[in-house]
């Protein structure tokens, strides 16, 4: 096992990061819970508005 030394100050702003992505997270889970399913788009509405295929937006999900 390697030991590792990280500035305190990278490593608490990593934690703020990691954080920062939770919360991110937990929104988004909140709004699609609330979401019905008719609000939500398919696979190919989806890839039709990022301009990109449905196999590429599968390969990326």
């Amino acid at each position: 096992m390697r030991t590792v030394e990280i500035d305190e100050e990278v490593l608490e702003s990593m934690f703020e990061q990691v954080e920062y992505l939770h919360s991110l997270v937990r929104t988004i889970s909140r709004l699609l819970v609330s979401k019905k399913p008719d609000d939500l788009l398919t696979t190919g509405e989806a890839a039709a508005i990022l301009r990109m295929s449905t196999r590429h937006l599968n390969n990326l999900k």
